[in-house]
């Protein structure tokens, strides 16, 4: 669930992040590994809440080669901030460093409305 304490959109951020979850030998990160990383390393960058969704892509890799997976979209809604936007970019490198992912793709869209 996703929550936020005011309604002023102006200063607020839509941050999607597109977390693969095939590891380079073709195997998948299992679950137990995908829910401790959410609970040590995500929720202590967004300690107010976000929103995952499963989901199944494609992209390029550095090779060239088109790759299909299975991954996991984060979503959060949050002011804007330097510390906030450098803390999201050291989550990205973490998980990039110890699922051995190439990338992790990172959307930011600025919030124009939020209705209750």
């Amino acid at each position: 669930m996703l929550l936020l304490t005011s309604c002023t959109t102006s200063k607020f951020i839509e941050s999607d992040l597109y977390f693969g979850m095939a590891l380079p030998d073709g195997r998948q990160i299992d679950s137990t590994a995908w829910n401790q990383f959410i609970h040590k390393e995500i929720s202590a960058v967004f300690p107010d809440g976000f929103t995952v969704i499963p989901a199944h892509g494609s992209w390029k890799n550095k090779q060239g080669i088109v790759i299909t997976e299975l991954s996991n979209v984060v979503i959060t809604l949050h002011k804007k901030s330097k510390t906030l936007d450098s803390r999201i970019d050291s989550l990205k490198r973490k998980y990039q460093s110890a699922f051995q992912q190439e990338s992790v793709l990172r959307v930011d869209i600025p919030v124009k409305k939020i209705s209750f």
